[in-house]
């Protein structure tokens, strides 16, 4: 990540932010989250979530409403997934 040519500038978990969503139960619900890294490109800025495939196996698994975090793009977010390996 830090090695790309249109990151301008990046940071260690930023301030949390409010994410609402729908429960698998249909409750809506309203949770601060903490993202990996806050990024500003050449083409915009946004939260980055970094995680194992087998991390994000489990949270797809266990909060499947949350795919903006898990990687599908919401208007007002850009997340994305960095891979990275278990050490």
């Amino acid at each position: 990540m830090e090695h790309s040519a249109e990151l301008l500038e990046y940071y260690y978990h930023p301030p949390p932010i409010k994410v609402d969503y729908e429960s698998l139960s249909g409750r809506r619900l309203g949770v601060f989250h903490t993202a990996d890294y806050f990024t500003i490109r050449t083409d915009g800025a946004g939260w980055t979530e970094c995680k194992t495939e087998e991390e994000l196996g489990r949270l797809a698994e266990k909060n499947p409403n949350l795919q903006w975090i898990l990687g599908s793009s919401a208007p007002s977010f850009d997340s994305s997934i960095c891979s990275s390996s278990s050490a």
